[in-house]
């Protein structure tokens, strides 16, 4: 299976150029949000067929969505968001459990939920 989401998608979902010194952080993000998705879809379909999550628009949106929040966390400094009043945002978890229900929401609706958690 294809990747879910690549850096050159990404880039142009973050407005960012797919050239050095972006694009070897940009692949590794996307790498990081593909894997992570493909821990809680479904792999077979109710026939027992393998499932191309990369043809579920949902699944690829979902992908981008754990990309980007990837991103933000790798380019905040010491690791955390600061908001516009330049206090430090309150989401601790940037890619913990308010990630996973958003995730869930985006597929769940079509049937590529597999349950559980990221952990495992």
């Amino acid at each position: 299976m294809a990747d879910l989401v690549t850096g050159t998608e990404l880039a142009a979902a973050l407005g960012l150029p797919y050239a050095p010194p972006y694009d070897t952080a940009l692949d590794q993000v996307a790498a990081t949000a593909h894997h992570t998705l493909l821990n809680v879809l479904t792999t077979v379909d109710t026939a027992g067929d393998p499932i191309d999550h990369t043809v579920h628009a949902w699944d690829k949106e979902a992908a981008l969505a754990v990309a980007q929040q990837v991103w933000a966390s790798r380019q905040a400094p010491g690791g955390q968001l600061i908001g516009t009043d330049l206090g430090p945002v309150q989401t601790p978890h940037l890619i913990g459990p308010q990630l996973l229900t958003r995730v869930q929401g985006i597929v769940k609706p079509n049937g590529c939920w597999a349950g559980g958690g990221m952990v495992g």
